[in-house]
């Protein structure tokens, strides 16, 4: 392999690591303290829910409640409320067709679960509180966020490599010329001189490969 596509087959190698790992680290804490904040965000749902019902119970008034229980529902990750009371009756639900009916028993699936609490006031049990949270909202959002960072990431690389390419090439030809040159005097031909510019290692060769040749020819 020529050596200007070995020097960007190199820094293409390197850079698809750090970008790897990068990602990996960046996307991976980031969705840890997403998680933590969800977690922190569904203790305040409930424990405000858990209030409203409260009082609801203790006024045994429940439309107000109703009305704030069916807006929730406007939160992605809320799937569904059910409050019941102290008897094991739904008395407010995001689903009204459950209002009346025996409190559910509530299992896990896919990607919902759910989260329940207990209402207690002064005189002992009032009831219970039931939500149900989804982890698709998340879990759609890590992965449009994912697909942004890879796509990102991807062109970075392949403009890395293409820069990468570039300098290989603006080097590699410095040296095919000295190279070149090496060959022809290997084969007798000690006129050869090669163009010397600027005052980098390559013309630093150039100039020692010149002051070679001129003492070779000078010997012969």
């Amino acid at each position: 392999m020529p050596l200007k596509y070995r020097i960007a087959a190199t820094i293409f190698g390197l850079e698809t690591v750090l970008i790897a790992i990068v990602l990996w680290m960046t996307l991976g804490h980031s969705l840890t303290s997403v998680r933590e904040q969800l977690a922190s965000t569904e203790e305040v749902t409930l424990s405000l829910l858990g209030d409203l019902s409260r009082s609801a119970f203790l006024t045994d008034e429940f439309a107000e409640l109703q009305t704030f229980v069916e807006r929730t529902k406007q939160d992605p990750r809320i799937r569904m409320v059910v409050v019941g009371d102290a008897a094991g009756r739904v008395v407010v639900a995001t689903e009204a067709e459950l209002i009346g009916s025996p409190f559910p028993d509530f299992t896990d699936k896919d990607l919902r679960y759910w989260r329940k609490v207990e209402i207690n006031g002064h005189a002992g049990h009032l009831g219970s509180l039931a939500v149900q949270f989804s982890q698709r909202p998340l879990l759609e959002a890590y992965s449009e966020t994912r697909a942004v960072g890879i796509s990102v990431a991807v062109v970075g690389m392949v403009l890395i490599a293409l820069v990468g390419l570039g300098m290989g090439f603006v080097l590699t030809r410095r040296l095919a010329g000295l190279a070149l040159a090496a060959d022809q005097v290997a084969g007798g031909d000690t006129a050869i001189r090669v163009g010397v510019d600027g005052s980098d290692e390559v013309a630093r060769v150039g100039r020692a490969f010149n002051s070679m040749v001129d003492r070779l020819a000078e010997n012969l």
